[in-house]
C-alpha cells in the first residue's frame, strides 16, 4: 500500500443532508459550548469569503504535502453537494487554493472550504458567498506533485477530523462534530443556540445573568477582600 500518497474514494455516511441544514440554522458558539468548547478550530482559522450564512456539512478530509496541492484538485473532483473540503498542511509559505479552484466548488456545491494554511486572490474570494475558511494570504502558489491522501483523519486548527465529520463555520470560525454523534448531539445543540439568543435578547434589554459569578468564585475557594491592595496591615505595638 502506498502510505503517505493514497485515496479512499470511500467515507462513512452516518447522517442525512438534512441534518446538515439543520446545523446550517445554528451558530458554532453555542455549539461549541454545547461541547463542552473542545471542538472549535483554533483561532488562525478564520473565514475569508464573503459568506453570511453558517456553513455545515460532511467533511471530505486531504492531508497534502506542504506547498502541494495536486491531492486537492484530485478532492475537488470527488466532491458532491454539501462536502466541506477540509485541509490539512503545515505549511505557511504557499497558498494552495485560489479563485479558480473555490469557484470550482461553488459550482459542484460544495457547502464550504477550509485550509489549515494559505490560500490567495483575496479581493476575489471577498466577494464570493462560498464559505472560505483559512490562515492566512500569500500570492506564492503550490508546487502539483504529491504525495498526500484523501478520505483519511487529519489534523486541521488544532481539531482532529475524520472523514465524513459534520464540519461547521461562522464568522466566530470553524467547530467539529464526530460523525458518530452528530445526529443525537442536535437536539442538545439547537438548545445551547436557543439559550444563547434568549440571553442576547435579554442583554440588549439590560436584563444579565450574574449570579453565578460570587457563587463559582466561593465554590472554588476564591477571597474577596474589602480593603486595597496596598494596604499595609499593623502589629499590635501599631508599627506597619
Amino acid at each position: 500500500m502506498s502510505a503517505g500518497f493514497r485515496v479512499y474514494l470511500r467515507r462513512p455516511i452516518l447522517f442525512d443532508d438534512s441534518l446538515s441544514e439543520a446545523y446550517a440554522a445554528l451558530a458554532t458558539a453555542p455549539v461549541a459550548d454545547a461541547m463542552h468548547r473542545m471542538c472549535a478550530m483554533n483561532s488562525e482559522v478564520r473565514l475569508f469569503s464573503g459568506a453570511t450564512k453558517t456553513m455545515a456539512g460532511r467533511a471530505l478530509t486531504v492531508h497534502v504535502c506542504n506547498g502541494d496541492s495536486l491531492l486537492i484538485h484530485k478532492a475537488l473532483d470527488m466532491a458532491g453537494k454539501g462536502d466541506v473540503l477540509v485541509v490539512s498542511t503545515s505549511d505557511r509559505q504557499r497558498s494552495l487554493m485560489g479563485e479558480i479552484m473555490f469557484r470550482m466548488a461553488m459550482h459542484k456545491q460544495l457547502a464550504g472550504v477550509v485550509v489549515d494554511g494559505c490560500i490567495r486572490d483575496l479581493a476575489a474570494v471577498r466577494t464570493l458567498p462560498l464559505p472560505v475558511f483559512a490562515v492566512a494570504g500569500t500570492p506564492g502558489g503550490p508546487y502539483h506533485h504529491g504525495p498526500g491522501e484523501i478520505n483519511v483523519p487529519v489534523a486541521c486548527g488544532d481539531i482532529s477530523v475524520s472523514p465524513g465529520d459534520l464540519v461547521m463555520g461562522d464568522a466566530d470560525g470553524v467547530v467539529v462534530i464526530p460523525a458518530a454523534e452528530a445526529a443525537n448531539f442536535y437536539e442538545k445543540a439547537r438548545a445551547s443556540f436557543e439559550k444563547d439568543e434568549r440571553h442576547t435578547r435579554e442583554a440588549c434589554e439590560n436584563i444579565f445573568h450574574h449570579d453565578w459569578v460570587d457563587a463559582e468564585l466561593t465554590a472554588k475557594g476564591g477571597e474577596q477582600i474589602d480593603a486595597c491592595w496596598n494596604d499595609a496591615p499593623t502589629n499590635p505595638q501599631g508599627r506597619p
